[in-house]
C-alpha cells in the first residue's frame, strides 16, 4: 500500500575479506527483495571492518567511483529496491577519508551520500580507545530522501547520541531515521536500545538501525541487537547477537495517529516560538 514501507536491516559480522563481505550482502539483499522489501539498511563498515590503516587507505574509493560503489549500484538495480549503504571509506580532498553512506535507488543511481558528522573519539577504559578523527574527516551536511510518502534521513552510529541532530531533521518533516552502526559491546550494552528508542519517542518517528555484531579481526567487539522502532518507542523487531536480516512493515497511519494523539511536536514548536516572542503559557 502507498502509505506503508517494507524495510529490512542487515546485521553482519564484517571481516577484512571484502569479497566475502559483499557476498553476504548480495545474499541478504536478494532475500529481502524476495520478501517484498522496498529498502534495505546495511551496517556501518559493511564491506571492510577490523583492517589495518594501510588497508583502509588502499581500499578507499573516490566519491562516486570504484568497485564497491559499482557493486552497490548494480545490486540495487538488480534487486529493484533502495539500499542505504551503511558506510564505506571514500577519499576526502583534505587527504583524510570520509565515512560515506550512499543512498541507491531501484534504478541503481546514487541519489544522495551522507558523510558521518560525529566521530567516535573516546577512551572507554585503559584498554579500549577509539579515535575516528585520526583517519576520518567529519561530514558537514545532513540529507533526506523520499520513498513514497516517507521522508527519510540517515544517521550513522555515534550520531545517535546527539538529539539536536535528529530534532533538526524531524522539524523538516522526517518520518524515518535509518541508522547504520558499528556500536561497541561496551557502549551498546549500556546505551544502544535506550538511545534508539529515545530518538523515536522524542521525534515521533520510525527508527531502523542496522548494527555490526560479534568479534572482528582487530578484536573489536560489537553489540548487535539491530532493531526497528515505531514512533511510540515500541520495538517492532530486534535481533540478538547472530548475523541476520530483520524485516518490518512501517505504517504511516501509525505515525500520524501517534502524532495526533500526543501532539508533542506541535507543543514543542509553540513553546520554542514563545521563547523568542517573550510570551509565556500557564495552566
Amino acid at each position: 500500500m502507498a502509505d506503508k514501507l517494507k524495510i529490512a536491516v542487515l546485521q553482519m559480522c564484517t571481516g577484512t575479506n571484502v569479497q566475502a563481505n559483499l557476498g553476504q550482502v548480495t545474499q541478504q539483499i536478494e532475500l529481502a527483495a524476495a520478501r517484498g522489501c522496498q529498502c534495505v539498511v546495511l551496517p556501518e563498515n559493511f564491506a571492510l571492518m577490523g583492517a589495518a590503516s594501510e588497508l583502509k587507505q588502499q581500499l578507499a574509493e573516490p566519491p562516486g567511483q570504484g568497485s564497491i560503489q559499482k557493486f552497490l549500484a548494480d545490486l540495487a538495480r538488480t534487486a529493484g529496491l533502495y539500499i542505504v549503504a551503511g558506510t564505506i571509506l571514500t577519499r576526502s580532498p583534505t587527504g583524510k577519508l570520509n565515512a560515506a553512506c550512499g543512498i541507491y535507488d531501484p534504478k541503481g543511481d546514487q541519489i544522495h551520500c551522507y558523510h558521518k558528522m560525529h566521530l567516535f573519539d573516546v577512551q572507554l577504559s585503559a584498554q579500549e580507545r577509539y579515535a575516528e578523527s585520526d583517519e576520518i574527516e567529519p561530514g558537514q551536511e545532513q540529507i533526506t530522501f523520499n520513498i513514497g510518502p516517507f521522508k527519510i534521513a540517515p544517521a550513522i552510529c555515534y550520531d545517535i547520541r546527539f538529539p539536536e541532530f535528529f530534532r533538526k531533521l524531524s522539524s523538516e518533516g522526517v518520518h524515518l531515521f535509518v541508522v547504520p552502526a558499528a556500536f561497541t559491546e561496551t557502549t551498546g550494552r549500556a546505551h544502544w536500545e535506550i538511545l534508539l528508542r529515545a530518538r523515536a519517542i522524542e521525534n515521533q518517528c520510525f527508527v531502523a538501525a542496522a548494527n555490526q555484531t560479534g568479534c572482528h579481526q582487530d578484536n573489536r567487539q560489537t553489540f548487535g541487537h539491530s532493531m526497528i522502532v515505531d514512533p511510540w518507542g515500541e520495538i517492532l523487531v530486534q535481533a540478538e547477537k547472530q548475523p541476520t536480516l530483520l524485516v518490518s512493515e512501517l505504517d504511516m497511519q501509525r505515525l500520524l495517529q501517534v502524532r495526533q494523539n500526543l501532539p508533542a511536536l506541535t507543543h514543542r514548536l509553540s513553546v520554542w516560538n514563545n521563547c523568542f516572542t517573550g510570551t509565556t503559557q500557564t495552566e
